[in-house]
């Protein structure tokens, strides 16, 4: 289930990895009106084989399925997002 709360950048909300085994690391990117929390059973499958997953919510899409999207969505551009996912790659 989704973090409801607002956000203004991304947000990472499940971290599980080591830097000695970045080798084995998936980044797990969600797609429109969705959240790092789509990927959980994809996590646990991958988890469970030794990968480290990340699976970061995108800016402004933490609200919950039904509920009215954040009206900040139509601020950003596609490259806004891949600026944020650089970030959180690189910090890694």
């Amino acid at each position: 289930m989704p973090d409801v709360g607002k956000q203004e950048a991304l947000h990472l909300r499940h971290v599980s990895h080591s830097l000695a085994a970045m080798t084995n690391t998936l980044f797990m990117i969600h797609g429109m009106s969705g959240g790092g929390w789509y990927w959980g059973n994809y996590r646990q499958f991958f988890e469970a084989r030794g990968f480290n997953c990340i699976a970061p919510t995108l800016r402004y899409h933490d609200n919950a399925p039904g509920d009215t999207p954040d009206p900040r969505l139509g601020t950003l551009s596609l490259l806004d997002y891949a600026d944020d996912l650089e970030q959180s790659v690189r910090a890694l």
